[in-house]
This record gives structure tokens, sequence and C-alpha cells, in this order.
């Protein structure tokens, strides 16, 4: 079992980085603005009125641990936030006033919010057939015998659209929620939509129980996964 410890972080976390690879300048500037502490809108002009929402998993730091690639033992004494846009980590330790980005490989991290642990975990895009960016960060949602879901918290960037004939009025850019769920059997993960639908499709034998059974919730979802579970041998 792995011991959790607080552990000097910057052996970790070799520079300090606002900057990323192949993001926007409204979702860099909404990472500073994070990190200021103001608010998430910046006027250009008379016209365009800014980024609406964050880039980002919570709208504020989260106490959490650390599996890193080389590390025996959990980091502790962190607070994080997860860019879900970029889908990278950024780290502030609690003795320190300024955050890092996580350029070491992370296996997994844990958040605690509203007093629950949530346990999230690094597949390579080839994975779950994504292609956007190198690695994604997969939230453990439910764990049976057989199957397990995951979500992947996912933002999409609308983008201002106020010139042309054809435009549609919005005179901002605004992170826009784009989650999506992956079921796992031990071995791929299935992208699913939290519906009876998908789960005919990917079980047809159950066809007879699953297509009258009516899923409006995720946790009405999870209740039917547990069933299939029980299901397979």
């Amino acid at each position: 079992m792995i011991k959790v410890y607080s552990f000097y972080i910057l052996a970790f976390l070799p520079v300090l980085i606002y900057g990323q690879d192949g993001s926007t300048n409204q979702a860099q500037a909404a990472i500073e603005q994070f990190r200021q502490g103001s608010a998430l809108v910046n006027a250009f002009d008379n016209r365009y009125e800014g980024v609406k929402g964050t880039p980002f998993y919570a709208d504020e730091w989260l106490p959490g641990r650390l599996e890193v690639a080389g590390a025996k033992d959990l980091i502790s004494g962190v607070h994080l936030q997860l860019d879900v846009f970029n889908q990278e980590i950024y780290v502030r330790p609690d003795a320190m006033h300024s955050f890092f980005k996580m350029e070491n490989e992370i296996r997994s991290f844990q958040l605690v919010q509203n007093g629950d642990t949530l346990l999230f975990y690094r597949v390579n895009a080839d994975d779950i057939n994504q292609s956007l960016h190198k690695n994604y960060y997969l939230k453990s949602v439910w764990q049976g015998h057989h199957l397990a879901l995951y979500q992947l918290p996912f933002k999409i960037l609308h983008k201002a659209d106020y010139q042309g004939a054809y435009a549609t009025g919005d005179r901002f850019d605004e992170f826009q929620p784009g989650d999506m769920w992956f079921l796992f059997d031990g071995k791929d993960y299935q992208k699913v939509k939290l519906n009876a639908k998908a789960l005919v499709k990917l079980f047809p034998d159950l066809k007879s129980d699953l297509k009258n059974r009516e899923i409006t919730t995720e946790q009405d979802f999870i209740d039917v996964l547990q069933w299939i579970d029980l299901q397979l041998h």
C-alpha cells in the first residue's frame, strides 16, 4: 500500500509556468486571473465582452494528493486545480503562495471536495480514442466487479461570434461543459451516453431487460450498471 506523507514538492516541479503550448489566449488569461483571484472577464473593446467561465474543474483550489511516476509515496500537503480545457494539473504547495504546472508524469490524484474524496486516473489519448491532448484525466464514478464507469471532465471554448450577416450575436468567449463518460470492462474503454440505448448496444443479450429501463440521471445509470455487473460471469 502506498504511504501518504507531506513531500517537498519542488523536487517534482522543475519550473514555474503560466504559459501553455497550444492553448488560446483566452484560456491563458483565465488561468492568470485565477492565480490573481480576479474576475474571469476581460473587456478588450466596446464590442467584444471577454471570457465567461473558467477552464477549471472547480472554482477554487482543492486539497489533494498526487501519485507521481518515480515517487514511492503519495505527495500531500498541496492544493490542486485541474484545467479540464487543456487537461493539465496545477499544484499549489500549502507552504507557498505561488503555483506550478505539474510537468512530471502523474499516475493518479485525489481531490477533496465537499467532504468527498474524488479519484482521478491519467490515461493515454489512444486509450479513450481522443486526439486533442496527449493524456486525459478520468474521474472514477463507480467500480463494480467486471465494469467501471469513469467521467472525463472537459470544457469546450465557444468563440464569440458577433460579426457578419450570419453571426449568432455572442459577444464573448465562453467555457462550456463538454463532459464525457466511459465504461471500462477491464480491457477497453467504451464511450457511452447515460441512457438505456447505449447499454443495449453494449449488452445486446440483455436487451429485453434494458430497453424499458428509465434512465434520467447518472445515479439511474449506475443502478442499471450494478444489475448488469451481476449478470456478467
